[in-house]
């Protein structure tokens, strides 16, 4: 917003009483940039390429800039960052042009908008995800699912709270999933299984979804040493719009 100096005439009693001048004019800050956003997608396209890197052995990553059209389209991506060849990184903006994310709005109306957009590739990209999205989590534009870090016993948790499954939305259905998992050499969720589910079988898949990009990590020591831990976890669900999701419970390691 346009910030509009005000000036007033100041009264001052001079020889022939002359009202004195006004001040001289101070030209208007300008305006700050918004600034870049990350976008939330509302599809991926994942081509073999990517498939490739994902499954891949070696940690990678990459950030694009890019803008996302009024109908949700892709325009111009372009790497920002990136440690992929560039061989690999125009495979990734090749395939990303293929995705479709949620577009600005600007009162009711979709608008045009620069966005950027973290990609992580290897063994511990899920990991590296939340930990990332976590962080930067206020600058995360309309997100599907809200990121959260908390402490419970002895670990910190950077964890994706679920998206509640929009087949179930006009059921207005609450419910919870307790799931039981290993804690891997990168802080990750093995193998989770689930123990129990209120009612069951709705929100399993969307349970396991969420608890497999958790990351945990001890408040001493670091991940990969000393013995496998064992972890239960408690996921509940709320209908959207009438309050949030409760956050998952996680128990301390047993």
């Amino acid at each position: 917003m346009r910030r509009i100096l005000a000036f007033f005439l100041i009264p001052a009693v001079l020889a022939g009483c002359v009202t004195a001048p006004p001040p001289p004019q101070k030209p208007p800050k300008s305006q700050a940039a918004p600034p870049v956003l990350f976008g939330t997608p509302s599809k991926q396209v994942i081509t073999s390429g990517l498939q490739a890197l994902i499954n891949g052995q070696m940690d990678q990553q990459a950030l694009l800039r890019f803008t996302v059209k009024a109908d949700g389209s892709v325009q111009d991506p372009t790497a920002v960052f990136t440690n992929l060849s560039p061989a690999d990184t125009t495979e990734v903006i090749a395939a990303f042009s293929s995705w479709r994310f949620k577009p600005a709005m600007q009162g009711h109306e979709p608008v045009d908008r620069v966005f950027i957009y973290p990609l992580f590739f290897g063994p511990e990209a899920d990991q590296q995800r939340t930990r990332f999205m976590c962080r930067n989590e206020s600058l995360v534009y309309e997100p599907d699912s809200r990121c959260e870090i908390v402490t419970v016993g002895k670990w910190h948790i950077y964890r994706m709270n679920p998206v509640y499954p929009p087949e179930l939305l006009s059921k207005h259905l609450a419910g919870s999933v307790t799931l039981s998992f290993d804690i891997g050499s990168h802080g990750q969720a093995v193998k989770p299984t689930v123990v129990s589910s209120k009612p069951p079988g709705l929100f399993d898949a969307a349970a396991l979804a969420a608890v497999k990009q958790w990351y945990l990590q001890p408040l001493n020591g670091e991940n990969g040493k000393g013995p496998v831990q064992r972890v239960t976890v408690t996921v509940k669900f709320t209908p959207p719009n009438t309050t949030q999701n409760s956050p998952a419970r996680a128990a301390p390691p047993r």
